[in-house]
């Protein structure tokens, strides 16, 4: 087993502490990694916990388990931003493929950035976006409003608030 493989699977042992409240034993952890691929036994957990202890990134709640600690947090944030640069790329990637926008007919898709507004702030952002749209600063003038109640790419508008969907500049 390699460093970087070792350092993959208490990455992911600092995931699923991240994920819940109460602490979590060795068993628990063991299944939850087999759910996302990573057969490690209880006992190759414990001894990831005992590592992830030593460095103070989870810390141990007698027989109830580990709970992640603020300093595993942030080393789990750090670990991340490799992962969260690729998987945006690979979106961007994906998106820039699935625009198949047609200027003259003015229909098709094209990827949006979707802003969540509160309503009392609603007036005074789209008097601010047409100042940018004027001065030709935004990709596109065009928007997309959406309500309360209304689904905006698979995401529900929260009460008191207003989506505001822009064209994404990977088009």
């Amino acid at each position: 087993m390699d460093d970087k493989d070792i350092e993959r699977k208490i990455i992911n042992i600092l995931k699923i502490l991240s994920k819940e409240t109460a602490p979590l034993g060795s068993n628990i952890i063991s299944k939850k990694l087999k759910e996302n691929g990573i057969d490690l036994s209880e006992r190759t957990v414990r001894y990831h916990l005992k590592i992830l202890d030593e460095r103070g990134l989870t810390k141990s709640n007698l027989k109830k388990g580990r709970t992640i600690t603020g300093k595993g947090l942030e080393e789990l944030n750090d670990a991340l931003v490799s992962d969260k640069i690729g998987f945006v790329i690979s979106k961007l990637e994906a998106l820039s493929y699935i625009t198949d926008f047609n200027v003259e007919k003015g229909s098709g898709k094209v990827p949006i950035n979707i802003s969540f507004i509160k309503v009392k702030d609603f007036q005074k952002s789209l008097k601010v976006m047409n100042r940018i749209f004027k001065k030709n600063l935004a990709l596109c003038n065009r928007v997309v409003i959406f309500k309360k109640g209304e689904r905006a790419k698979g995401l529900s508008v929260p009460v008191g608030s207003i989506g505001i969907g822009t064209v994404c500049s990977v088009v």
